[in-house]
């Protein structure tokens, strides 16, 4: 009967974590915290414009004065520029422009 052991772990795992544990706490508390905001201004931003996203025809009146040009979508223009594929379309006009996105890049 064979004994189960672990692998043994290579050099350089062992060396991240004598790094890791060399690192002050207050340094990796800050970048902790760091991350955090990060994190919550990406969200913060993604939800912001999905609530402009349905009210778009409420703000295109005074953008396209504001701007003196035409103010539309992105992911409808880049449709009708053929730069979205014909399997997508029917997302596009269903207007999911997240699932779109994340279809676009998810390989990335």
């Amino acid at each position: 009967m064979t004994t189960f052991a672990p692998p043994t772990s290579s050099g350089r795992v062992k060396a991240m974590r004598q790094a890791a544990g060399r690192v002050p706490l207050r340094i990796k508390l800050v970048a902790a915290l760091l991350a955090l905001v990060v994190i919550a201004l990406a969200v913060i931003s993604m939800v912001g414009l999905a609530g402009l996203a349905g009210r778009i025809d409420e703000f295109r009146e005074p953008l396209e004065r504001e701007l003196r040009c035409p103010v539309g979508g992105l992911l409808s223009a880049a449709a009708s520029e053929g730069h979205i594929s014909s399997e997508l379309r029917p997302l596009v006009e269903r207007e999911l422009d997240a699932l779109v996105g994340w279809t676009l890049y998810r390989g990335s």
